[in-house]
C-alpha cells in the first residue's frame, strides 16, 4: 500500500495531558521535520498530512507548523462549514530532488458537549473526514481508534491502567 494521505488523530486530553500529549505533540513536529527533508528516491511523496486535535494542541501545532515554514493557505470552501479546518502548505525546495507534503490539514476538535461527548463526535468528524480528505491511513496517538471508518488504523496504547483501577476508569 502507497500511502500518498496520512491522518493523524491526536484526539482529547484533561489539563496538561501528560505522556501522551507530550508524546502525540513530539511525534507531529518529528512527521514535518522528516517529511520536509525527504529524498524521492528513498521514498514517494507524501502529498497531504492531517491532524485531528484539541484546542490546546492545535495550538501547539500552529506554532509548531509556523517554526518550520509551513504557511497558512485561504481555506477550502467545499468543507462543511461546522467542520472547520485549516491548511497549510511549505515553500517549495529549490532542490529537484527534495519533497514535501503540498498541504497540511489542522482540524480544531469542537469542545461541544463536554468531554464524553466530544469523544463521540470525534468518532462522527474523523471519520467523515478521513474520508473526504482521502486518508490512506490513520495513526491515533492516545489508546483509542475511530470506529466510524474503514480506513486502516496504528493505534498507540501507552499503558494499560484502566484495566488494573477498572472503579475509576469505567469501561
Amino acid at each position: 500500500m502507497c500511502i500518498t494521505t496520512l491522518g493523524i488523530y491526536i484526539g482529547r486530553y484533561p489539563a496538561s495531558g501528560g505522556g501522551m500529549r507530550v508524546y502525540s505533540l513530539s511525534l507531529a513536529a518529528e512527521i514535518l521535520r522528516a517529511v520536509a527533508q525527504q529524498n524521492n528516491s528513498d521514498l514517494p511523496q507524501l502529498q497531504k498530512i492531517v491532524f485531528w486535535a484539541d484546542h490546546h494542541c492545535c495550538q501547539i501545532l500552529r506554532e509548531i507548523l509556523v517554526s518550520q515554514q509551513w504557511l497558512p493557505q485561504p481555506a477550502n470552501l467545499k468543507r462543511p462549514q461546522f467542520i472547520q479546518a485549516e491548511n497549510y502548505q511549505r515553500q517549495a525546495s529549490p532542490s529537484p530532488t527534495i519533497t514535501i507534503p503540498t498541504e497540511i490539514v489542522l482540524y480544531p476538535l469542537s469542545n461541544l458537549g463536554g468531554r464524553k461527548f466530544g469523544y463521540m463526535l470525534d468518532q462522527t468528524v474523523v471519520g467523515y473526514t478521513a474520508n473526504i480528505q482521502g486518508v490512506s491511513i490513520i495513526h491515533c496517538t492516545a489508546n483509542t481508534g475511530i470506529i466510524a471508518t474503514r480506513k486502516p488504523q496504528i493505534v498507540t496504547v501507552h499503558d494499560l491502567y484502566q484495566a488494573f483501577i477498572p472503579r475509576r476508569h469505567k469501561v
